[in-house]
């Protein structure tokens, strides 16, 4: 293989597909990243037998071939070379590669790239299609709520129910739920499938910006995102999700209306002076304010005074201060809207008149 390669473009792929690079060493061909040249394109492949991510770059390519290279050092050493085009040069007999940049020549090792795994391929799959930022918006507003407990496995994970023109995502860790419900004009889909929340946060550092399409095809049990010039692929978790709907109420008692950036401020203030292991603050609802209280023996006592619009009858409720924080940050209104029935019974933040994103909070029991 002969490649000439500005040093941008190959800066931009590698630093595309880095997140996917094995940091665990149980395969030494993990830790490579997978170099194709054909045609007028340089791909780059890297997969840690969980995620696979994949970019074409383009580039001149005087012979074609494919070689494994480190990864981590091809990084760091294309980060430092000067701004210019960069020379990747095979020997077959030796199985080194040559990286020539100016004045800089270096040798590498590599590994046979007949040893690096395949990635799930598109193939014939049936594609359904959604804006990028339409897309980045949902999985902002759901990966937060999903567990970090990897024993809790599927909920470890962000379901999807796509149906027709109707997009449902939805996430949670058994104290919170986040549901995000988006439209998309083109269709095309069916799919029930859940995916790791790793998978999408990398899904969300890929995304352009704008409303570029983005394609989406389950394929088996692997999901595989194709953007701008990237594929993005993943196996999807296994096991029943569970029947979130049932635990969203219906009716509610109260409820609780106030500027976002003035409850949110309060919480993180008063989050300071919350125990560190259980993080409750208490709320108190009271026709036009909303008390909140954080109160940590050997530490002190906070008090903030929230304007705000009440409902219902006045109530006292503890709260995970965090967990209201995590879910204020991903709201983009002005105002938010808080249901409540009494002090142990689940609580739904949203924006007023939009059920189209709710957040469920559990209550912590005086």
């Amino acid at each position: 293989m002969h490649v000439i390669c500005p040093k941008e473009n190959l800066a931009k792929g590698l630093q595309a597909v880095q997140k996917a690079v094995s940091a665990r060493g149980l395969l030494p061909i993990l830790s490579n990243v997978l170099v194709s040249a054909q045609g007028n394109e340089l791909k780059l492949v890297a997969t840690d037998l969980e995620i696979g991510i994949e970019a074409t770059v383009s580039a001149e390519v005087k012979v074609a071939g494919t070689l494994t290279l480190p990864a981590k050092t091809l990084s760091e050493l294309v980060s430092k070379l000067p701004n210019a085009d960069i020379e990747l040069d095979t020997d077959e007999s030796t199985g080194q590669a040559k990286v020539k940049c100016g004045s800089s020549s270096y040798t590498l090792c590599s590994l046979p790239a007949t040893d690096f795994p395949p990635l799930p391929t598109l193939g014939d799959a049936t594609l359904a299609s959604l804006p990028s930022g339409l897309l980045a918006a949902a999985t902002k507003q759901t990966t937060f709520a999903a567990s970090a407990d990897a024993a809790k496995s599927v909920l470890g994970g962000v379901h999807w129910h796509w149906s027709g023109e109707s997009l449902e995502l939805a996430a949670t860790d058994g104290y919170r739920l986040a549901v995000r419900r988006i439209q998309v004009p083109s269709g095309g889909a069916d799919m029930t499938m859940t995916l790791p929340s790793r998978v999408l946060s990398e899904l969300g550092r890929l995304l352009p910006l704008g409303d570029e399409p983005v394609n989406v095809a389950q394929v088996g049990q692997q999901v595989i995102f194709a953007l701008d010039r990237k594929l993005l692929s993943s196996r999807l978790l296994e096991g029943k999700y569970p029947d979130y709907q049932k635990i969203i109420p219906s009716t509610f008692e109260r409820r609780l209306v106030m500027r976002r950036a003035d409850i949110l401020a309060a919480l993180e203030r008063a989050s300071i002076l919350a125990s560190d292991r259980s993080n409750i603050v208490k709320l108190h609802l009271q026709a036009d304010t909303v008390t909140i209280t954080a109160d940590t023996p050997d530490v002190g006592q906070g008090v903030e005074v929230v304007p705000a619009s009440l409902e219902g009858e006045s109530l006292e409720i503890n709260f995970n201060a965090k967990f209201m924080i995590d879910a204020l940050k991903v709201f983009d209104s002005d105002t938010v809207q808080l249901d409540l029935g009494g002090a142990i019974n689940p609580a739904v933040l949203r924006t007023p008149g939009d059920d189209d994103f709710v957040c469920l909070l559990m209550p912590i029991r005086p």
